[in-house]
């Protein structure tokens, strides 16, 4: 019983370890090109280092939980590993100085890395419901909705939770925009592009392929069986409660930290 706990214990530990030795590294932009290159190749080795060891311990790890997904095992491989890879991506950008891990991306892209001006393209640049802003709007971010809502309904397998989680997502994106140039949308961009026609649409057909491809369907706020909201087991059971809340919590956070920290390297 105790091996089967060593493995994602050993793996937060090393996270753990990771992430403090990180935030040791001062943030600060070197002066002098001979003390930016010392402070880069210093900064690369640690990096290094550090995407080595999690790789090592996710290896463990990964040989733990690879037959916890029986359906399109293959498939699911193919999306674990894209998320260790954006995880080892995350460490790496950890142990750089912001002067550093802002420039680095100007090599995959020449617009990036540079200062967001005041004259940056938002959505609520006009607010008018005409045909060609509503049209003008329907870009890469409407289908990054819709895939993300169709994955996410393979993941939580609960269509109550889902629905109530992207209207979560929207009241965030009003709350952050403010600090966050990429939420801020006219009313009906929220209402009409991302909540009805992108979001629920994706959650719907994504319950009906995970019907369809026989995966099972959670039931996390215990409802089947019961004749009233108020005999749900999520109402009368304070650990399935709070577990709930946790999950939103820690959600909703990956969300926001995500946006925040594309904001924050330009």
């Amino acid at each position: 019983m105790a091996c089967r706990y060593l493995a994602p214990g050993s793996f937060i530990a090393v996270i753990g370890a990771v992430l403090y030795f990180g935030w040791q590294n001062i943030d600060q932009e070197p002066q002098g090109e001979e003390e930016q290159y010392e402070a880069r190749v210093q900064n690369i080795r640690w990096a290094l280092s550090a995407v080595g060891l999690v790789y090592v311990v996710h290896r463990v790890f990964d040989d733990n939980v690879k037959n916890m997904f029986t359906a399109f095992p293959r498939v699911w491989s193919i999306f674990s590993n894209i998320c260790y890879a954006y995880l080892y991506l995350l460490v790496f950008i950890y142990f750089m100085n912001h002067y550093d891990a802002r420039k680095m991306w100007g090599f995959v892209e020449e617009r990036l890395g540079k200062p967001v001006t005041k004259d940056y393209h938002t959505y609520d640049d006009d607010c008018e419901v005409t045909w060609g802003n509503i049209l003008d709007n329907m870009d890469h971010y409407f289908l990054a909705h819709f895939t993300n809502w169709f994955l996410a309904a393979m993941i939580l397998r609960d269509s109550y939770l889902l629905h109530f989680w992207s209207f979560l997502d929207e009241i965030l994106e009003l709350s952050a925009q403010y600090k966050l140039p990429h939420f801020r949308e006219c009313w009906w961009d929220h209402v009409f592009h991302d909540f009805l026609i992108t979001n629920t649409p994706a959650i719907i057909l994504g319950m009906k392929f995970v019907r369809l491809a026989g995966l099972q369907e959670y039931d996390w706020l215990g409802r089947k069986g019961k004749s009233s909201i108020g005999d749900w087991k999520v109402f009368n059971d304070y650990v399935r409660f709070f577990g709930i809340i946790q999950m939103y919590f820690i959600i909703s956070m990956n969300f926001l930290t995500g946006f925040f920290m594309i904001n924050s390297l330009w």
